[in-house]
């Protein structure tokens, strides 16, 4: 899934000629990405479960900082180190299908917006 986001958001970027590196400008949405998604996960956490850096004294902003950097790392060796062999698969594929999964990416951002959208609403007391 996450390839095909990578895909579809490199060959947005690429119509824009003001943009030099659509490859790094697509890691860095993907990676904006997943980070609502763990929001989210926290957002839910945090509710059911109490569960949470602020009850226990720990300074959130390090934290954040910390996991971040982590994922940012991950996803560093997981997409941007194959971009080429991600690019050249996707531009061989089939234009029906390349649509298709195109389609899914913008589901798959939508989602993962609103998802976080509607837990922060719902969730959190300050929102």
């Amino acid at each position: 899934m996450i390839n095909n986001l990578f895909y579809f958001l490199y060959w947005f970027y690429s119509k824009f000629e003001k943009i030099e590196n659509p490859s790094l400008q697509s890691f860095l949405n993907i990676c904006i990405i997943i980070a609502f998604n763990i929001a989210t996960l926290y957002n839910i956490l945090f509710h059911f479960l109490d569960i949470s850096f602020a009850n226990r004294g720990i300074d959130g902003g390090f934290w954040g900082l910390i996991i971040g950097a982590i994922f940012l790392i991950i996803n560093y060796l997981t997409w941007y180190t194959k971009k080429q062999i991600i690019i050249t698969k996707y531009e061989k594929m089939a234009r029906k299908e390349k649509v298709r999964r195109s389609i899914f990416a913008i589901i798959y951002v939508v989602i993962s917006l609103l998802s976080f959208y509607f837990t922060a609403k719902a969730f959190l007391p300050w929102a």
